[in-house]
């Protein structure tokens, strides 16, 4: 439901068109790779912004990019 439902209305809403912005050379990480990843970096410091900016509403929406980014700091 999610992949043939949900996702393709999100990647139109997100990205304004059927084609995400992932070159053919890219590809998702599971959970195991992003763990390896996660322990390589412990001591490092990260900011995070843009959390549900491009996931849930375009980054078009100015208004809600910064509220997206004040909610983070």
């Amino acid at each position: 439901m999610i992949a043939k439902g949900i996702y393709p209305l999100m990647q139109r809403w997100i990205y304004g068109s059927d084609k995400p912005y992932i070159t053919e050379d890219e590809r998702k990480i599971n959970e195991r790779e992003f763990q390896t990843i996660r322990d390589s970096l412990i001591g490092c410091h990260a900011d995070y912004f843009g959390m549900l900016e491009e996931r849930l509403f375009p980054n078009s929406i100015t208004c809600a990019s910064c509220i997206d980014r004040f909610v983070l700091q």
